[in-house]
């Protein structure tokens, strides 16, 4: 789907005035049934599948979920556009929230399009990246809910339908309201593990990879690698405050805080880096657990 030139359908769900009760619908009346029918799911089937070999997804920990329904079934009438409902999972809001490692919250929002899905009701999950031009990056990997219905097939099926839908449907690589890109998650077959290392080092948003994700038809389990505790280049810029320096992703340049300066020396070094004429420059830096600040590596 390419976004319409319509200006109504270029507007965010939520800057359009629409009421709180509205969006309370959308949370109790469609995506809490849609969740809890999934996790029941879950809790009653067996795992059985006899064509999977398990796959591999390395990722950023970043998971959300996106709620799909016709904005029509809010208002009881033929609506041309849909709602997209994003929201984080939890246990990838927590980590962000406690390690720092970002110093942008996860949040859930809304987004309004031209129409998609036919009418049906999608619950859908993946992983949120940023692009260097500061938009998002929606990366699918799961096709959850459908309806009343939860997409009872093997993990390899589910894939492919989620590929075939986001394909036919216009969606891969269209910037929705020129605010959140959608594609799909490059997945790995468990019996190639040698490929996640290749793929780390490939992967256009490599640098953000702090989590594997394996995928037992599903049974998923996710694995934190790191809390950043091997080096990083990233941009250091100087302040107008003495010793106040600015951290920013090399990649996707959303500023990560401030750099930690441990004394004098550390401080008398970072100086030399700068002048009048050179106010950013790349330094090899560790993240600092105890202090939840990039410090740089001397």
């Amino acid at each position: 789907m390419t976004t319409s030139t319509n200006k109504q359908s270029k507007q965010s769900f939520i800057n359009k005035g629409v009421n709180y009760s509205q969006t309370e619908k959308i949370k109790v009346d469609y995506v809490k049934r849609a969740l809890e029918m999934y996790n029941t799911h879950l809790m009653c089937t067996r795992n059985e599948c006899w064509n999977t070999c398990g796959y591999i997804i390395s990722n950023n920990n970043k998971k959300y979920y996106i709620y799909v329904l016709n904005k029509g079934q809010l208002e009881q009438r033929g609506d041309p556009f849909d709602i997209m409902y994003f929201f984080p999972d939890p246990s990838s809001a927590e980590f962000y929230k406690q390690n720092k490692y970002s110093l942008k919250d996860l949040s859930d929002f809304y987004i309004e399009t031209d129409t998609f899905c036919e009418g049906h009701c999608l619950l859908l999950e993946g992983y949120m990246y940023q692009d260097i031009d500061g938009k998002q990056h929606m990366l699918l990997t799961d096709f959850l809910v459908k309806d009343n219905n939860v997409v009872d097939f093997d993990f390899n099926l589910r894939y492919t339908l989620l590929i075939d839908m986001v394909i036919t449907k216009g969606l891969l690589d269209a910037t929705l309201n020129d605010h959140t890109r959608i594609g799909i998650h490059p997945i790995i077959p468990a019996t190639n593990d040698c490929l996640v290392k290749v793929f780390k080092q490939n992967f256009i948003y490599s640098d953000e990879i702090v989590c594997t994700e394996t995928v037992d038809n599903f049974t998923k389990v996710r694995h934190i690698e790191k809390f950043s505790d091997l080096p990083e280049v990233k941009y250091i810029v100087k302040e107008k405050t003495p010793d106040t320096y600015s951290v920013y992703n090399k990649t996707t340049h959303e500023k990560q805080g401030i750099l930690y300066v441990k004394g004098i020396l550390e401080s008398e070094w970072l100086r030399s880096q700068f002048n009048d004429s050179i106010q950013k420059v790349e330094l090899d830096c560790v993240f600092n657990v105890t202090f939840r600040k990039w410090q740089p590596i001397l």
